[in-house]
């Protein structure tokens, strides 16, 4: 149920009613000098989200003088979600813990008419819409909306974090948005935030029909789709790319457990008269990407990428050969050029070496890195339910571990070689090996 909770001044509509329902959209329409506080009570197991998706408030007010705070308890004395003022840069999204929430609305004396849109409906903490948001971290992909391209679910709140290597940024098209068409997208939205969360920043709140196109400042980006309960139509459907934004001289090399990743400069190639079309790895069908640099994302066993076991180091080896003669109404000496890059695998580390030949000149890179490993404790040997470090056990407790390399080369074995216990967080002394070499200590 909503009360409106009294208060000497308020004059806004909706005033004094008991509303009832587990969903509700409230239209506010208030004057200077106002001061309204409502309260929302919610059923048993039950929690409140509002979303005030809309405000127009005084452009020029002082936040400490106009603003809507929302408290999570039955009265302005519970604890402080947030407060929303006229220059706020994202949609306010809050969510209650206790079975009530309050929000108060206060004007400032500047005689202009005010509007605010706010929704609220109950939820079930702990219940999830499939597909319903998540985390990207590959430097392109795609997502949908739940149910796409049928219509979407109602009272969905998802939210994506895409979150890219350091030294790109995001570029986001929508192949389609079809939402509810409103001026002000007060019902159903995408809200795009230009950083990893919520408060990073709006980019822009989107609704209706479109292909629009955004792109972050930096390697993150996050996107928002919120619905009520009308009106569901298609959702949408997005993909991204990273763009480079480093500076490079002439080329740079990194390695990960499934790839290697080099980037070359326009610049670099345009001072030898050369573009990418004349750029080909060992497999010639395996072809760059091209934004403001070149980028060659090499599997590690694709591409004619040639790998090599020597003691306990495993290499992979890819050259990316410049194939046609350069470009030029000046005939000179035609410079021979190849890149040859290497990821060397170690147990605990990866060197990466790049060196580019240019008529037996050899320039040599390297830098050091580390394998993609992860390592995870379960209650049962079904491997489903995950526990979280630190894992207190009992003596002859038994343990069920799994250790995971992501990496793309199937030739690949995970050994485990040490795995130790302690009585203390820190594992000081006494610690105990469970497998040492391999072995398992009984």
């Amino acid at each position: 149920m909503v009360y409106l909770l009294g208060k000497s001044r308020c004059t806004a509509n909706q005033g004094g009613a008991n509303l009832g329902e587990t969903h509700k959209a409230l239209v506010l329409k208030l004057k200077a000098d106002e001061n309204c506080t409502w309260t929302i009570e919610r059923p048993e197991n039950r929690s409140i989200r509002i979303i005030i998706s809309h405000t127009q408030l005084d452009p020029n007010g002082r936040c400490e003088s106009e603003n809507i705070k929302v408290f999570d308890g039955s009265s302005t004395d519970g604890p402080l979600l947030g407060k929303v003022c006229s220059k706020n840069d994202f949609v306010p999204v809050f969510e209650s813990s206790s079975n009530s929430l309050t929000f108060q609305i206060v004007t400032d004396r500047t005689n202009i008419q005010r509007s605010v849109f706010i929704f609220y409906y109950f939820f079930s903490p702990g219940t999830s819409v499939p597909n319903c948001g998540g985390y990207l971290d590959t430097l392109e992909g795609s997502f949908t909306s739940p149910n796409y391209p049928k219509p979407h679910p109602e009272l969905a709140y998802c939210v994506w974090h895409i979150q890219v290597e350091k030294g790109y940024k995001i570029k986001l098209n929508f192949k389609e948005i079809f939402l509810e068409v409103d001026e002000n997208c007060r019902f159903d939205f995408i809200a795009l935030y230009d950083g990893p969360s919520t408060t990073s920043g709006l980019l822009k709140q989107v609704c209706g029909r479109g292909q629009p196109t955004f792109e972050s400042s930096s390697d993150s980006l996050t996107v928002v789709l919120s619905t009520d309960y009308a009106n569901s139509y298609r959702g949408f459907s997005a993909s991204y790319t990273s763009i480079y934004t480093e500076d490079v001289n002439t080329t740079s090399l990194s390695c990960a457990s499934d790839k290697m990743r080099v980037i070359i400069s326009k610049s670099y190639l345009q001072s030898l008269n050369y573009n990418e079309d004349n750029l080909q790895l060992n497999d010639p069908a395996c072809r760059p990407s091209v934004t403001n640099v070149i980028e060659f994302s090499i599997p590690l066993h694709e591409c004619g990428t040639i790998k090599k076991i020597e003691d306990h180091t495993i290499s992979y080896t890819n050259k990316i050969a410049f194939t046609e003669s350069p470009v030029s109404a000046v005939i000179t000496r035609q410079k021979h050029i190849q890149i040859v890059v290497t990821c060397e695998m170690e147990y605990n580390s990866t060197v990466e070496i790049m060196y580019i030949t240019e008529d037996d000149i050899i320039q040599n890179q390297s830098v050091l890195g580390k394998y993609n490993t992860s390592m995870a404790l379960y209650e049962s040997n079904s491997f489903e339910n995950l526990v979280h470090s630190p894992y207190l056990v009992d003596l002859n407790q038994t343990l069920f571990v799994q250790v995971s390399l992501h990496t793309s080369d199937p030739g690949l074995v995970v050994f485990l070689d040490t795995c130790r216990a302690s009585p203390t967080s820190d594992f000081s002394s006494p610690t105990y090996d469970l497998i040492n070499s391999g072995y398992a200590l009984m």
